[in-house]
């Protein structure tokens, strides 16, 4: 549909009396337990904060539960199988689609196309309407308009995209719980982008942190985005980090039981044992975290990122045979999934480092080499690239191919030349390696110093 038309197709359709807003489909995110609402349920209200809320489209309830919902319970009054009964929503505790009979309202028309045309995946059609939401609807709506205009880039997977569409409108979001979430994305699309920018993503949680502790200081959000926060502070301080994570995870069971989100922030506990080196705690995390996927019917993008961690703690814990079989199940999961093909390199990457502890080093090289032709073909700059060609040089060092390993060693520095952390360290201590075994120790001491 070209853009041209879509202000005189919204304005074609019939604004028809209010109709039945339904349940088409639900999906409970806590295990061992039914979503709240069931497909096919009517609803007729919804209370908050003492007030009664007459539901007469569905674009209603959609932006109530992104202003209410991370804050507190809907209650919601119902129609089921003709019976009048209630529910109580809460955040965090089911996917629930949501569709009107027929809507009444300019608003509610343009809502569900939106929607549609996200369910359908048509990136360009999604971005036509998110700009005519944002000349039509006013207030809480049109914040909203842009938050989900911000979901929508990184559902798309287009995660500069995302942080760019954040920067230019981050000043029009300043309602607390829209803006915690807000946030929170800020942070997902930067960890994804390949940046490396993660003190920008670190200040965002932390924002977001301190308007929840008003807004919402119990809550599910303000927990998962603490998880968060946590993960990030264990790379500089373990024992807060992991004090932070626990408190989370106890929050987040308060808040909404054995729940996807606390799946989640079991992963982020397992980078954060990581951290401290407690890898039998690390692991269990990771495989509590991995468990929450596979009840919940996790998307596959999502199990991959769970998987990955659990093979690298049972690798450093010399667990070889079921470190492989995680990873390469890893693998096959980002392959199935939404994700860019670039995003493969680190699981890659991930099989040769398994391969080079169990000191198979044709096999690791394999992996290694694999890895670098995929960033070729996908002209990745990622510091993920960069690790695999370090990787690949380690193994030429092992060889003794001393020429090689230093053209791959050279190329990964100025992958990191952006980092100036541990990753350009271990590199440049490769290279110290390299010339003592070529017997230049003055260099190897020079390099060592740097």
């Amino acid at each position: 549909m070209r853009w041209s038309n879509v202000g005189w197709w919204l304005a074609g359709i019939p604004l028809l009396a209010a109709a039945d807003v339904r349940v088409e489909r639900t999906q409970s995110l806590v295990m061992d337990s039914a979503a709240p609402l069931q497909a096919g349920d009517v609803l007729l209200a919804y209370r908050v904060d003492g007030r009664r809320v007459a539901i007469d489209s569905a674009f209603d309830l959609r932006l109530a539960q992104a202003l209410h919902l991370p804050g507190k319970a809907l209650q919601m009054e119902l129609r089921r199988a003709e019976a009048p009964t209630t529910a109580t929503l809460s955040f965090g505790v089911a996917d629930i689609d949501i569709r009107a009979d027929s809507e009444r309202s300019p608003a509610g028309i343009l809502d569900q196309a939106w929607i549609d045309a996200i369910t359908a995946q048509d990136w360009p059609l999604t971005h036509r309407l998110r700009d005519q939401a944002l000349l039509q609807w006013q207030a809480a709506a049109a914040e909203f308009a842009r938050l989900r205009g911000a979901t929508t880039l990184f559902a798309e997977r287009d995660f500069d995209g995302c942080v760019a569409w954040i920067e230019t409108q981050d000043a029009q979001v300043r309602q607390p719980l829209l803006r915690a979430q807000w946030l929170e994305q800020l942070n997902h699309c930067i960890g994804y982008s390949g940046t490396g920018d993660w003190r920008r993503g670190s200040a965002a949680l932390d924002q977001a942190s301190e308007l929840l502790a008003d807004a919402a200081p119990h809550s599910l959000l303000k927990a998962r985005i603490d998880a968060l926060r946590a993960q990030i502070l264990s790379f500089s301080d373990g024992v807060a980090g992991r004090a932070q994570v626990e408190a989370a995870i106890a929050a987040g069971l308060t808040g909404c039981g054995r729940c996807e989100a606390v799946g989640v922030m079991y992963q982020q506990a397992g980078d954060v044992y990581s951290n401290v080196n407690a890898y039998a705690e690390s692991e269990r995390a990771y495989r509590e975290s991995v468990t929450y996927a596979r009840a919940l019917h996790a998307d596959s993008d999502s199990l991959a990122m769970r998987l990955r961690p659990m093979a690298r703690a049972l690798r450093v814990m010399g667990h070889y045979d079921e470190a492989w079989s995680v990873a390469s199940e890893a693998l096959a999961a980002l392959r199935a999934s939404t994700m860019p093909e670039s995003a493969q390199i680190p699981f890659i990457n991930g099989l040769g480092t398994i391969a080079a502890n169990r000191g198979d080093f044709h096999l690791a090289a394999e992996q290694f080499r694999k890895a670098l032709d995929l960033g070729t073909a996908t002209g990745s700059t990622s510091s993920d690239l960069a690790n695999a060609r370090a990787n690949y040089g380690w193994i030429l060092l092992q060889l003794g191919e001393l020429s090689a390993a230093e053209v791959e060693l050279r190329q990964a520095l100025a992958l990191l030349d952006y980092d100036g952390g541990i990753h350009l360290a271990v590199v440049l201590g490769m290279l110290a390696d390299l010339e003592i075994r070529r017997g230049n120790d003055e260099q190897a001491l020079a390099v060592l110093d740097q």
